[in-house]
């Protein structure tokens, strides 16, 4: 039985293992299928992105995009001035500061 258990591990890479959770779990065939998949293939001439998505986490509208005209959809949340001149919530000060080096 070990024996068996070692040769299908030499059989699947652990890659291909996480792409058949993932598309079992997803409903999607493999992660080629993905529209982010052939993202990495491109030349650009940024150097790091970092792409943030949190179930259950703060929503745009009181992070990124706030609203403050709009007092239907803003929440309790206040804006601050980053130093490029866009608004964003008053939770990120430290970000605010840096903006200039990121892209939103």
């Amino acid at each position: 039985m070990l024996d068996r258990l070692n040769n299908i591990s030499d059989e699947v890479s652990r890659k291909k293992l996480m792409q058949g959770i993932a598309g079992m779990t997803l409903g999607l065939g493999t992660g080629a299928s993905l529209p982010f998949a052939n993202a990495a293939k491109t030349t650009s001439k940024g150097k790091k992105v970092v792409r943030i998505f949190v179930f259950s986490g703060m929503s745009h509208l009181d992070s990124f995009d706030p609203k403050p005209d709009n007092a239907e959809v803003m929440g309790d949340t206040k804006v601050i001035r980053t130093n490029t001149g866009e608004q964003i919530s008053e939770h990120f000060p430290e970000l605010a500061k840096q903006m200039d080096k990121i892209a939103m």
